[in-house]
């Protein structure tokens, strides 16, 4: 009866590994009425397997770009990213300041409390819907979500 017990948590423990990527505090900055462009932040922890995402989407933004800081001469830039590695049992953070989500055209206002979804398109396996927190500042450690990748 124990190796049976042992089988099946070890079966079920695969299973829960299989679903990567693991995102959690997926959040986007409240932005002023009309402003151009929002930007989005999470956290991603790449489980099992290395993960590549390589795009995103979502119906609420006509365009969905992953950017990242670097500074040239003395002064901070953002530049688009064709692809964002994770590797394997590690955690990528997205933050203001560091590697974040733009988030063009919104198709509608958005106000702290809205959600939106994101789908991640990854270079291996099934797209991954995620769904963002419009907020004013990033939740509190423990309040959010965990949106797990199959």
């Amino acid at each position: 009866m124990r190796a049976l017990f042992a089988a099946i948590l070890l079966a079920a423990s695969t299973l829960a590994v299989a679903k990567d990527p693991v995102i959690d505090r997926a959040w986007i900055r409240e932005a002023p009425p009309g402003a151009p462009a929002h930007a989005g932040f999470m956290s991603i922890e790449g489980g099992s397997r290395d993960i590549e995402i390589v795009g995103a989407r979502s119906d609420d933004f006509g365009r969905v770009e992953i950017h990242e800081m670097l500074e040239e001469n003395g002064m901070m830039k953002m530049r688009p990213l064709e692809r964002l590695e994770v590797a394997a049992g590690a955690r990528v953070t997205l933050a203001p300041g560091a590697e974040h989500l733009m988030l063009f055209d919104a198709k509608r206002p958005l106000a702290a409390g809205d959600k939106v979804t994101i789908t991640f398109e990854l270079a291996k396996g099934d797209p991954v819907a995620v769904e963002f927190a419009v907020a004013k500042a990033a939740p509190a450690k423990g309040d959010e979500h965990a949106h797990h990748g199959h």
